[in-house]
């Protein structure tokens, strides 16, 4: 039987995690969360929350 672990986003359990601690893009997640390790649902919100942040700074500065 497969080993599952769980995400420390959701803490569901998943045969698959992301290592998200050595993508730059998400240095700043793993600082204040302590995020490491996410499942793929949770890797997938995380680039999205990352993206709507760069267009608010871009609404901001170009306001």
């Amino acid at each position: 039987m497969p080993t599952r672990a769980f995400c420390d986003c959701c803490d569901e359990p998943t045969r698959q995690l992301f290592d998200i601690t050595r993508i730059p893009e998400l240095a700043s997640v793993v600082r204040q969360f302590g995020y490491r390790a996410v499942c793929q649902a949770c890797y997938d919100n995380l680039f999205e929350e990352l993206e709507r942040e760069r267009e608010r700074e871009e609404e901001d500065v170009d306001a």
